[in-house]
């Protein structure tokens, strides 16, 4: 009886002392975890960090490519870069010697109001400098072996003034345009002699940006 009950006692004690192990292992356990934690909280954090500014020197390095392709290709930044030509100075009506007799040959009180009728309906709300330039050019196809001999020939050559194929032609010229007509006629030629003009803004014939560009004036631009 005395041996069973000391055996008793012995398993009690082993029993005390494995939960006692069990506890302070758990306690170890936990402050292990609760230690490493932020270490590797730290670590991940890094991690992001270091992907983030890798993901922004990527951008940043992909954003100069694109910057350097799209200045190859005639783009910087936000904007193109057009093919422009060089700014030059409009010949002054004043200091141009009168060429009325070269002009004039060619110009009835007829041609004035054809001249008109192209000014009015190329170049309305042009200043007024635009304005005699169309009448100009006009007039220097008059004199090109190109083009035909005569202001209406010029005027009503299949194609050649987009006025004549809508129909704003026809329209009633103002007195501006028989001004911008009449200044032309009497000599002033502020597009220094062109025979081609357009608006890069809605020309679509690739090959006339191949003619050597004198000068821009309002809208238009002007070439030999």
């Amino acid at each position: 009886m005395g041996q069973h009950l000391e055996e008793r006692k012995s398993d009690m004690r082993h029993k005390k002392l494995v939960a006692v192990l069990s506890i302070i292992l758990l306690g170890l356990t936990s402050l292990n975890i609760s230690m490493a934690e932020p270490a590797d909280l730290n670590d991940k954090a890094l991690k992001i960090e270091m992907q983030d500014e890798n993901a922004t020197e990527t951008v940043d390095r992909q954003q100069v490519d694109n910057n350097l392709i799209s200045e190859e290709n005639g783009v910087a930044a936000d904007k193109t870069i057009a093919a422009q030509p060089i700014s030059q100075p409009i010949p002054d009506r004043n200091n141009q010697a009168p060429a009325v007799s070269r002009k004039s040959a060619h110009v009835s009180s007829h041609n004035l109001d054809s001249l008109a009728k192209v000014v009015f309906g190329e170049a309305r709300g042009e200043p007024f400098v635009g304005q005699v330039a169309i009448a100009a050019v006009v007039l220097n196809r008059v004199e090109s072996d190109k083009f035909g001999s005569t202001v209406n020939e010029v005027i009503f050559e299949p194609g050649a003034f987009t006025a004549v194929s809508d129909g704003q032609y026809y329209l009633q010229p103002n007195n501006e345009a028989y001004q911008a007509a009449q200044a032309a006629i009497d000599g002033w030629d502020p597009t220094n002699d062109a025979i081609y003009y357009w608006n890069p803004a809605t020309a679509t014939n690739k090959w006339i940006w191949s003619r050597p560009i004198t000068i821009t004036i309002g809208k238009h631009v002007f070439a030999h």
